[in-house]
């Protein structure tokens, strides 16, 4: 297998792309990427019998996923709703959609409870019912949001990172509702988490990370030169470790989340892990996201296996069609990834399911 790495003039044009996309309220933090075609994928293209035509999914400019229960949730950010698929064999099942829901560019989905909590990069959270979609509440005021990007739960509140001038952390209590607000000074903030009492944000364009006190509000920067961090981007929990993706790493920085010390930095072997972005970590292992050069790739790292990395899916070596991919999500035994498509990449938004174990595709829904 082969993989074309970044230029630097490819980096260059994304810095200015993400400072532009911080100054508009966008939530796209990702370069595009150039794949070549396969006559095998669109063998495996579907749309599944229970669709009513194809096209149900409605895919635009989807940024991000989350699965509850039997269902994976696809937040489609130019389309201003949500597509509901079923997370065993892709079968369309809604699209959550109208004026009610007052979606306005959603870009990140959280569940908790029964509930699926939706950021609007332009307008607040809408929360809605896992269990058939309907309105629960919206949470509006410029006061609390201001280019919302990304969310977090302890189990009881959520936080919602805020890219809005400065930066700010809303926190938004998921029993009475009642919101409050501290502001940082974030430098195009791209992630957060919540591990106990703390929240890690990722600082892309300031080479850092703010860990937050979340019953103070407090912060402390990390970004000492041991950390090595290199445009982080992506964040994911495994226990008491956050890892963090460098993008233009190519690493992923390993940090204790009690004490905010360095555990170790995960490099780039022979070009295995090539400016990752988006990372979740689900069933003792962590899959990240490499969204640019000739061929997007998907890599799945073993926490304690991380010289030799297990698999590395891309265009290039099967029938992938990844696009410019934004989000992942598991489901039991099999992984998705999401696809925008656009950015001058041949293919358009869909998903991508693989087998988690082996990186095998088992299909494409557009």
């Amino acid at each position: 297998m082969s993989h074309a790495t970044t230029s630097r003039s490819e980096r260059a044009r994304r810095r200015k792309r993400q400072s532009v996309a911080a100054s508009t309220l966008t939530a796209g933090l990702l370069l595009g990427a150039l794949v070549a075609a396969s006559p095998a994928g669109a063998a495996l293209r579907s749309t599944h019998p229970s669709s009513k035509r194809p096209g149900d999914y409605r895919f635009n400019a989807p940024d991000a996923a989350a699965v509850a229960g039997a269902d994976l949730f696809v937040a489609n950010r130019m389309g201003n709703s949500i597509t509901e698929v079923r997370a065993s064999n892709g079968a369309f099942v809604r699209l959550i959609e109208g004026s009610r829901y007052r979606f306005d560019e959603p870009s990140a989905l959280l569940v908790l409870g029964k509930d699926l909590f939706v950021a609007n990069a332009k307008a607040g959270v809408t929360e809605l019912a896992i269990s058939n979609g309907a309105l629960v509440r919206t949470f509006r005021g410029a006061r609390y949001f201001s280019g919302a990007v990304a969310l977090a739960t302890d189990g009881s509140n959520v936080y919602v990172l805020n890219a809005g001038g400065s930066g700010s952390v809303t926190k938004l209590a998921a029993g009475t509702g009642k919101m409050s607000v501290a502001k940082f000074r974030f430098d195009v903030p791209t992630a957060i988490v919540s591990v106990g009492t703390e929240l890690f944000v990722t600082n892309s364009r300031g080479n850092s990370v703010t860990e937050i006190d979340a019953t103070t509000m407090t912060s402390n920067t990390l970004k000492a030169s041991r950390y090595q961090f290199e445009e982080p981007t992506g964040m994911a929990v495994d226990g008491g470790a956050v890892w963090i993706t460098n993008y233009l790493g190519p690493t992923v920085t390993v940090i204790s989340a009690s004490t905010g010390e360095l555990v170790k930095v995960v490099p780039d072997m022979d070009g295995n892990l090539p400016n990752p972005g988006p990372i979740i970590f689900a069933d003792g292992n962590f899959y990240a996201a490499s969204p640019p050069g000739s061929s997007p790739m998907i890599t799945r790292v073993q926490p304690g296996n991380t010289v030799m990395m297990p698999w590395m899916m891309c265009n290039t070596n099967g029938p992938y069609e990844f696009s410019n991919p934004q989000a992942l999500a598991v489901a039991g035994s099999t992984l998705w990834v999401v696809n925008e498509g656009g950015l001058n990449a041949p293919y358009g938004p869909s998903l991508t399911e693989m087998n988690a174990s082996s990186g095998a595709l088992i299909r494409t829904i557009s």
